[in-house]
């Protein structure tokens, strides 16, 4: 669904698309703007009040616009306005731009449902609820919640895209998290609940504190930290791109680490045999195919066995923990 799309359901659930209405508060028009709105896109110019009782003599002409019985009158007008406010709610929105794409307390999150809640509530009740962990969720005068904007709005598509290249920090909450990294040194955390965490291209961290968590790093070489609980650490890309990753918490008879049958394509799926899994550096004969070293703790997948070549380094677990083939299952 697209941008128009969008907007026509926002002016559905602000005024039953109605461009003449007016509610109780003094909320004008289709999208129900207030007096704070118009005056940062240009329609208005302060009055003295906190009210939005639309004095006369404030009106700036905008789009021939010289009262609230203009403004009321002409859709063509609220169409500009609603237009240019979403584009500076998006500014407005600045640093939480980086939420577009995160599943948080099971919201999943796009440039639309930001937009949607920063028009409910405002940019700054967007940030604080989102940083906050999403719980406990603001209201308007009517009582309703940011999550309900922030769900009914969510994956229509927007001239406006949230840049990941840099680096991003998110956190969760207390619920089931879905988090990614994208293009720069990210760092995420899970919280409390069962959360998947999953890296991007850079040196990410991911923590998944409390909760049976899932662990991705994805591209480049990161640090995965389970917390508390049953975790699995999971390594899924291609080949040549993976890791090696640091794992700083493996419990062995705990935790687990999952390889994917089409990355390390030597490897049945299912639980790995003891034949596959040799303790050392270096494969002994054609069946070792998964090496770990106790005196270091490096992981060591070798496609080619006791052949030459075809060995790649997994990951590290921190502490030398006492690894063994039953630590470790192909998907």
């Amino acid at each position: 669904m697209g941008y128009r799309d969008f907007l026509d359901a926002l002016g559905e659930r602000e005024s039953s698309g109605d461009y003449t209405v007016v509610n109780t508060f003094g909320y004008l028009g289709k999208y129900q703007f207030g007096e704070l709105a118009l005056i940062d896109i240009g329609y208005y110019t302060a009055d003295g009040t906190a009210k939005n009782d639309w004095q006369p003599g404030h009106w700036t002409g905008k789009d021939g616009i010289g009262s609230k019985a203009d403004f009321l009158a002409s859709p063509e007008a609220q169409e500009n306005a609603i237009r240019a406010y979403m584009k500076l709610q998006w500014q407005y929105l600045g640093d939480t731009q980086r939420f577009a794409g995160q599943t948080i307390g099971g919201l999943k999150l796009t440039e639309s449902s930001l937009l949607a809640g920063a028009h409910l509530l405002g940019h700054g009740a967007v940030t604080t609820f989102l940083e906050g962990g999403a719980v406990s969720p603001p209201k308007d005068g009517y009582g309703t919640t940011i999550t309900e904007y922030l769900t009914l709005f969510s994956g229509y598509k927007t001239p406006f895209r949230a840049v990941h290249s840099g680096a991003e920090s998110i956190a969760g909450g207390p619920g089931a998290d879905i988090l990614r990294g994208r293009g720069g040194k990210d760092t995420l955390g899970g919280n409390d609940g069962d959360d998947t965490l999953k890296g991007g291209n850079g040196r990410d961290g991911l923590d998944g504190g409390p909760g049976s968590d899932l662990l991705d790093g994805g591209r480049g070489a990161d640090l995965l930290t389970g917390g508390a609980d049953i975790d699995t650490f999971r390594f899924a890309g291609k080949l040549r791109k993976i890791g090696p990753d640091t794992i700083a918490d493996f419990t062995p008879g705990e935790d687990v680490i999952a390889l994917r049958q089409k990355t390390f394509k030597a490897l049945d799926a299912g639980a790995i045999e003891p034949g596959v899994f040799r303790l050392g550096s270096v494969a002994k004969d054609g069946d070792d195919h998964i090496l770990y070293d106790p005196a270091t703790g490096t992981l060591r997948y070798d496609k080619n066995g006791d052949k030459a070549g075809g060995v790649v380094t997994i990951a590290i677990l921190d502490g030398q923990p006492a690894l063994t083939d039953g630590d470790v299952l192909v998907f």
